[in-house]
């Protein structure tokens, strides 16, 4: 009886919404201020086509967006009912380098639940007062006064790597590289010690914990609720846990954080400066008026050790395959790195391997086809704007994928192929964003040109590699955030150069 009685009204409730569903999808195909771009009609009516290519087709949308700007325009694709992507060099400066008054899209950057971090930070001044305080630690100055930091790094990741000579086992140079990005920006940016080389078969738990958050994280921009529910099961599941979690990492990152607050006068007595000594004293010069939160510098501290392990593994990565695809690419840089550096006992330094040209032109190949950010990362327009020759209105989401800049056909001829030679051309440095441009750009390249410099030379002077069961199909990845390689890592069978 009661379900009669209330038949009524859920029919008229179910009426009103059709019919608003029916109006909104007629403003947003016939009157939305992006009805006259081009585009898929589903994309034009729901932000669930993004979602179906991101997360049912597992990190296909970048390989969709292609798709799109093949079938309906060259230049400037709707993607959402309020999203447009880009695919033009100029709408790259224009979006990302002179936009300076565009945001970053809260409806992608919100979902990583890191609002206090610089990666993350909506409001402009604010995202400019971190980067200023931080910036110093960051600088090339910085870089080359700790460069011993990273020297030691790869000197141990050397040593782990040749290890395996003697037995003939393949190395999973892929988690190797990933290890020692992970030991230098923990030790760099915290003086903190894991041993992530440590690890048997470099899979330590870090690596592994990032391995996996980096491939589920477009699951949790489209389905933000999930996030609640993976930090109640943690919680849930910590006392019940024999190995460590990331949850470790931030208790032992409070706990350091509540000591140097307690006791300011141990901030001197690191072995070097972190970013504590940066965030936990007022900056009023640079606009940081009082101490930042502990959870602020926790989440940059996730935010750093996440993009500084990632980063530079996967350019490591892509590079070392190539270079060993390829052998004439091989052996040029080989003849480089031992007629510069004839003894390998004695220490080459990073400022001495910047020198060598070949060398430089395969590590900027190696992030072009690495791309840093595989995912286009929003920004919001918020008054009217020329992007690329296109009038957008204001409250668009715009976007353009370094993909899009790295394979572009009149830039960089056969886009897919690794050839450090196309580098002779000064110009085409412009065009590399593996590290974005503009002021939100990484934070941290400086200490990442470092690091590749480091480990492709450290690594081509003295490992004799040899690809074992690896193809150019195994570097096929999923666009998550950053490129995830699926089907297999880079092994590799190694004995000590010559």
């Amino acid at each position: 009886m009661a379900l009669q009685q209330a038949a009524p009204y859920i029919g008229t409730l179910a009426g009103a919404w059709l019919l608003i569903s029916v109006g909104r999808i007629a403003y947003r195909l016939l009157f939305h201020p992006l009805a006259k771009f081009p585009g898929p009609t589903c994309a034009a009516v729901t932000d669930w086509y993004r979602t179906y290519y991101e997360v049912w087709k597992n990190g296909a949308f970048v390989d969709r967006l292609n798709e799109l700007h093949a079938q309906y325009g060259k230049t400037v694709v709707r993607i959402g009912p309020n999203s447009l992507h880009f695919n033009n060099p100029r709408a790259y400066a224009d979006i990302y380098t002179l936009g300076t008054r565009f945001t970053k899209d809260p409806s992608f950057y919100a979902a990583m639940h890191q609002p206090e971090c610089s990666l993350t930070m909506m409001d402009r001044r604010e995202a400019k007062t971190r980067r200023d305080v931080l910036a110093p630690l960051f600088s090339r100055k910085a870089v080359l006064q700790l460069e011993t930091v990273v020297s030691e790094k790869v000197d141990k990741l050397v040593t782990r790597v040749l290890s395996y000579a003697a037995s003939g086992k393949p190395v999973d140079l892929h988690r190797a590289y990933h290890s020692a990005a992970l030991d230098v920006v923990l030790d760099y940016c915290f003086a903190r010690h894991h041993n992530v080389l440590d690890a048997d078969d470099f899979s330590h738990w870090l690596v592994l914990a990032f391995e996996e958050s980096f491939s589920g994280i477009l699951v949790l921009v489209n389905f933000d609720w999930l996030y609640y529910i993976m930090v109640a099961l943690e919680a849930i599941m910590a006392p019940f846990q024999s190995t460590p979690s990331y949850n470790s990492v931030w208790t032992e990152g409070r706990a350091t954080l509540n000591k140097l607050t307690k006791h300011p006068e141990l901030l001197d007595q690191q072995p070097h400066e972190t970013i504590y000594n940066r965030l936990l004293v007022p900056q009023p010069e640079k606009g940081q008026l009082k101490p930042a939160s502990h959870f602020s510098i926790l989440q940059e501290a996730d935010n750093l050790t996440a993009a500084g392990g990632d980063t530079v593994g996967n350019a490591a990565t892509v590079g070392t395959f190539y270079v060993l695809h390829n052998p004439s690419v091989r052996n040029a840089l080989v003849a480089e790195l031992c007629a510069a550096w004839q003894d390998k006992s004695v220490p080459m330094t990073y400022e001495e391997l910047e020198k060598l040209p070949y060398l430089t032109m395969v590590i900027k190949e190696s992030l072009r086809l690495s791309h840093g950010i595989v995912l286009p990362t929003p920004r919001v327009v918020h008054e009217a704007s020329t992007i690329a020759g296109y009038h957008v209105p204001p409250g668009t989401s715009v976007a353009m994928g370094s993909t899009f800049m790295h394979y572009n056909t009149d830039i960089f001829p056969d886009p897919r192929e690794f050839r450090p030679e196309r580098w002779e051309t000064p110009d085409l440095d412009q065009y590399l964003v593996a590290f974005s441009k503009g002021r939100r750009s990484c934070l941290g390249q400086n200490l990442g040109w470092c690091e590749l410099y480091l480990i492709l030379g450290h690594m081509f002077r003295k490992v004799d590699m040899q690809l074992y069961n690896t193809t150019l199909q195994d570097m096929e990845y999923r666009a998550h955030l950053t490129p995830t390689f699926w089907r297999k890592h880079l092994q590799c069978i190694v004995k000590e150069q010559a």
